[in-house]
């Protein structure tokens, strides 16, 4: 348990292993094409696996949110987000359609807080299938708006706390499950321990 949380990185490396092939062997126009049909995929892949089960997991949530299939769509969302800001004309565009794309923001935003209302945890067939998808989306519109909006978005993004958070954020995310698991082992199976024995005496 204290290195279970790797497994997004696993995904990142077979991530990066097959992305130069993808670029390497398709034409600029097949590529978008390939890119945009994964995104569009990767939810119905992960709608698949949850309905039909076909190799019988006992339980087929785990799989749909940790196999690299599953989660291609965030990850080529990326690429196609990278792909798209090599050119000028989409930030120029999102530049001219702010109002839009900050609508498009806040209600994305507005589904996550109704997605963690609604939902106690990510095990449910919404937020394993389009969820995921949503999230990511969320995500790419900000990047474009601290891009686009250097003065409102970006000064936001660039303030000392956020920046210090990015600093150490990813010491964190190596270090944040070892750390609970000792505290968990530390204190409370101590707890439990110390209660089983009140109860016996």
């Amino acid at each position: 348990p204290f290195l279970a949380h790797y497994w997004s990185l696993g995904v990142e490396e077979q991530f990066y292993l097959f992305l130069p092939w993808i670029i390497r062997c398709l034409s600029k126009k097949t590529l978008i094409r390939f890119l945009i049909s994964m995104v569009l995929l990767a939810p119905l892949l992960r709608l698949f696996l949850i309905v039909f089960n076909p190799w019988h997991f006992p339980n087929p949530w785990w799989g749909v949110y940790q196999l690299l299939p599953c989660r291609m769509d965030s990850l080529f969302l990326g690429v196609l987000l990278a792909y798209f800001l090599m050119s000028t004309s989409l930030l120029k565009f999102v530049k001219e359609n702010l109002k839009l794309f900050y609508t498009g923001f806040v209600v994305c935003m507005a589904g996550i807080v109704i997605f963690t209302l609604k939902y106690e945890s990510l095990l449910h067939r919404e937020l394993m299938t389009f969820g995921l998808s949503w999230l990511s989306l969320s995500c790419v519109l900000l990047i474009l708006l601290s891009l686009a909006d250097p003065g409102r978005a970006g000064k936001f993004f660039r303030s000392p706390l956020l920046c210090h958070w990015g600093r150490i954020s990813y010491f964190m995310y190596l270090f944040h499950n070892p750390i609970l698991e000792f505290l968990r082992a530390l204190f409370f199976k101590k707890g439990s321990h110390s209660s089983k024995r009140i109860k016996r005496s």
